[in-house]
């Protein structure tokens, strides 16, 4: 995917300003330096550009010497976690049933961080939390994934029975600074160098019923969502991902069909996400590799050739080269956890 015109709710820079003075930096110099308006700290509904948010956060930590920026950021983000996302998880049945809300209209907030639940097979109490952040786990900005991973545990925390308390925090990278950096903000085990950015949770802490759910508020909630951000109002992009998401089983995947889906000419659709900066071949290829995820580990455990269907492949081979230059190794080893390095994995939803 092109990220430099996908988007990210200005909710995730309501405490950038307060941090950044913290450390020193001049916050509006900061946003002007990455193109981000300064009327976005005031305006959490607004979008802003994911790659500026990305540079943003990076610089910040360069220039003030803080490799914990993003960890800070996301302490300070405490006052402001409430938003029609945690409004949603709040009122689930559980913390596994909040998790799939957000897979599922996790765009609410950004295309860019997508929200997985993967079970551990050989710790059976254990599943992972994982999230993707960017264009892929390898490529992802290390600031940011460190403010989406604690943010995300902070929310669980709030959501959550006063008991909940997670086992472990994994990182796609590399640690960014002393031990002791990491110490002030978590708690638990934390390894780095993962395949994903994860929170190993235990399966009971994920049955648990939460404190404040409440069927009548979660379908106001729904409906709110679905309301103001499924329909044409969003951009093209978005209602790409959508449509492919429904048409992919079906073996529709080419342009065309999706401009059908969306009662658009092929030539207005494709100009429409020329405008966007995006290519379409991109959004299918995102679309296919995060349904292979949700696939791989579902209760019933469709073979692979169900799923290189469910994908719209032709044929299971190309489904084994997509894993292959997704993840790095082949469906077999990722659904075993031979090609994860940190523990036998298997994804749920």
């Amino acid at each position: 995917m092109d990220a430099s015109t996908s988007l990210i709710t200005a909710q995730a820079l309501q405490a950038y300003a307060v941090t950044a003075t913290t450390v020193g930096l001049n916050y509006a110099e900061q946003l002007e330096r990455v193109g981000i308006p300064m009327s976005s700290l005031d305006k959490p509904s607004m979008f802003v550009a994911y790659r500026s948010f990305a540079r943003l956060l990076q610089n910040s930590a360069a220039e003030a010497h803080r490799p914990d920026f993003g960890l800070l950021m996301a302490r300070h983000q405490w006052p402001y976690l409430e938003g029609p996302l945690t409004v949603l998880m709040r009122h689930a049945d559980n913390l596994e049933h909040a998790i799939k809300l957000i897979t599922q209209y996790g765009y609410v907030f950004s295309p860019e961080i997508r929200c997985f639940l993967l079970q551990d097979n050989k710790q059976d109490r254990q599943a992972q939390i994982t999230l993707i952040v960017g264009a892929s786990p390898q490529q992802s900005c290390v600031q940011a994934t460190e403010y989406f991973l604690l943010g995300s545990l902070s929310i669980m925390r709030w959501i959550s029975a006063p008991t909940f308390q997670p086992l472990r925090l994994s990182l796609p990278h590399e640690r960014q600074g002393p031990q002791e950096y990491y110490a002030r903000y978590v708690d638990c085990d934390l390894t780095f160098n993962c395949k994903f950015a994860s929170i190993a949770v235990t399966v009971d802490d994920l049955a648990k019923p939460l404190p404040s759910r409440n069927p009548l508020m979660l379908r106001m909630a729904v409906g709110y969502i679905e309301r103001n951000f499924g329909d044409g109002s969003k951009l093209t992009t978005d209602r790409v991902r959508f449509a492919l998401r429904r048409l992919m089983a079906d073996g529709k995947t080419n342009l065309a069909d999706i401009a059908k889906e969306m009662t658009l000419h092929a030539k207005t659709l494709q100009r429409r996400l020329d405008q966007e900066g995006q290519r379409f071949d991109s959004l299918l290829e995102t679309a296919r590799r995060d349904r292979f995820l949700e696939m791989i580990g579902q209760s019933d455990k469709p073979n692979f050739g169900q799923i290189a269907n469910a994908l719209g492949y032709s044929q299971q081979a190309a489904l084994t080269r997509s894993c292959r230059r997704w993840f790095g190794c082949s469906p077999i080893a990722l659904r075993s956890g031979a090609g994860n390095t940190n523990g036998d994995l298997a994804v749920t939803t």
